[in-house]
């Protein structure tokens, strides 16, 4: 009768009615209490090792029920398939956040890229302008040095006052009438 007793306490603790919220969940629940376990067997084991028939029968029954409990703990750990919509949206909510840091960053970098690209049209520029007013010059130096030297090469002066008297002219031819021809 006490035995009988421990038993009854020892189902009630290992093998709680507990309820279940999804019908998937139930389904797998019910599936862990089909767990092929022989009984009959693990009692004679404990019959020929030296226990007495009740007290075998119990530690059976203990085992079974831990074995259940061990499956219902691992059924329990198990995710769902709203588990798994859940983690899904998370994924999701955390993708798009992720995609926003990116598009800012990115919007960021061609905004520093464009600036740089304006910085370095007016570097240009500027450059450009210095060169020009350079070449100008060194052009206007240049053509007036040329104009300088042709002038005193090739014109002699061009006009302009000389400190020496031009060369003596030839005298003129004088005719000699007087002078016996020479025959």
């Amino acid at each position: 009768m006490a035995v009988g007793l421990l038993r009854s306490a020892l189902r009630g603790w290992l093998f709680p009615k507990w309820s279940t919220h999804s019908k998937t969940r139930r389904h797998l629940q019910n599936e862990a209490y089909k767990v092929s376990f022989d009984t009959y067997k693990l009692v004679q084991v404990l019959e020929s090792s030296g226990f007495p028939r009740k007290q075998a029968q119990v530690l059976s029954d203990i085992l079974v029920g831990v074995t259940h409990e061990s499956m219902r703990n691992g059924i329990d750990s198990l995710a769902s398939k709203n588990d798994f919509a859940t983690l899904r949206s998370e994924l999701q909510i955390l993708e798009k956040a992720d995609f926003q840091v990116l598009k800012s960053d990115l919007q960021l970098l061609e905004m520093k890229l464009q600036t740089s690209v304006a910085h370095i049209h007016t570097e240009m520029e500027r450059i450009e302008n210095r060169v020009i007013k350079w070449v100008i010059g060194a052009t206007g130096t240049v053509c007036a040095l040329v104009m300088g030297f042709l002038r005193l090469g090739i014109g002699g002066g061009g006009g302009g006052s000389s400190n020496t008297p031009p060369p003596p002219s030839p005298p003129p031819p004088v005719a000699m009438e007087n002078q016996p021809s020479e025959k």
